[in-house]
């Protein structure tokens, strides 16, 4: 979209929310499945629904709950395994139960 007065060049547009299977912390199917595994199956399906190439995506945000380890690493490692250019950005928010949802 080319910039006007009505849509400036800065205008922020989500263009696909894309979530895994709901389940039950440290049980269920998913326990031994890595985050970065997850998410990485995340990340390709919301720029194949919203059409677009990685490296036309300035920022990705990611929801979470009890994050594992060294806080946003698994997001970046999934963004980079899914073929997001390293320019892109990166927030995890971890709101509890309701950013995960």
């Amino acid at each position: 979209m080319t910039p006007t007065a009505s849509h400036p060049d800065d205008d922020v547009v989500i263009c696909a929310a894309v979530r895994t299977a709901l389940c039950k912390a440290k049980k269920g199917p998913f326990k031994e499945t890595p985050p970065e595994t997850l998410l990485t199956a995340v990340f390709k399906e919301a720029i194949q629904r919203a059409k677009v190439k990685p490296e036309h995506i300035n920022d990705v945000v990611i929801g979470n709950v009890l994050q594992p380890g060294a806080g946003p690493v698994p997001a970046r490692m999934a963004q980079y395994l899914a073929g997001f250019p390293d320019s892109v950005s990166t927030m995890s928010v971890n709101r509890m139960c309701s950013s995960g949802l």
